[in-house]
């Protein structure tokens, strides 16, 4: 267990990306004060790795490559000491979609993943989260030149699971990507999806879909 970095602000409430979140639900995931588990609970379903592999790696050997003023991914950043690392091979077409699954425990879980999509690639990659934990997540997602990458995050936690992450797509040149998030389950769900373009001529499209009951905040 460790506990979070203290050199960012804790959110009040006050600020204009915080303003519609209930803060007293995050189970202080945004609380300074607050320890996590330092762990990797995402992991890929089934065993044939035809076309892409999957590693853990240092956090140091897989830096982030984009930004961010969002205060639970600098300390996921400052905190996550591993990273899941998918890579799709250059040139490779993956017929069948890549499934992760996240199963996430009672402990509160900081995490990092990387997707990179090389060169001239097509794939399909599906993301499950199921579960009870509280986790703040990281997913980074790369297109190399001509990369065509359909991304699917399903959110089916259960009903007392906080998750607070953010996706973010780096598309290079006359690369296509397209996202896919679906939230049914869970207390809590902020997801930011969002995307940046390292070369000219790629393209994106973000599609969501939500369904909330009495006392979800999704």
């Amino acid at each position: 267990m460790s506990g979070l970095p203290t050199n960012y602000l804790t959110p009040t409430g006050r600020e204009e990306a915080w303003r519609f979140t209930p803060l007293k639900r995050l189970n202080g995931m945004h609380d300074s004060a607050t320890s996590v588990i330092d762990r990797i609970s995402i992991e890929l379903v089934g065993s044939v790795r035809t076309g892409f592999n999957i590693e853990t790696v240092s956090a140091a050997e897989l830096p982030p490559k984009s930004t961010t003023e969002d205060v639970i991914i600098q300390r996921v950043r400052a905190t996550a000491s591993k990273v899941t690392h998918l890579k799709i091979d250059k040139e490779a077409i993956v017929s069948e979609p890549i499934f992760l699954k996240r199963s996430a425990g009672v402990e509160k879980e900081f995490s990092r993943t990387v997707v990179t999509a090389g060169a001239h690639s097509k794939a399909t990659v599906v993301v499950e989260n199921e579960g009870a934990g509280s986790i703040g997540e990281e997913i980074e997602i790369r297109l190399e030149a001509g990369a065509n990458l359909t991304f699917i995050s399903l959110q089916e936690w259960n009903e007392n699971a906080i998750h607070l992450g953010r996706h973010h797509a780096i598309v290079g040149r006359d690369a296509n990507f397209n996202s896919i998030t679906i939230t049914v389950g869970g207390s809590l769900v902020r997801l930011l999806p969002t995307v940046e373009y390292s070369d000219q001529g790629g393209s994106a499209e973000l599609l969501g879909l939500y369904f909330a009951t009495d006392g979800q905040h999704l």
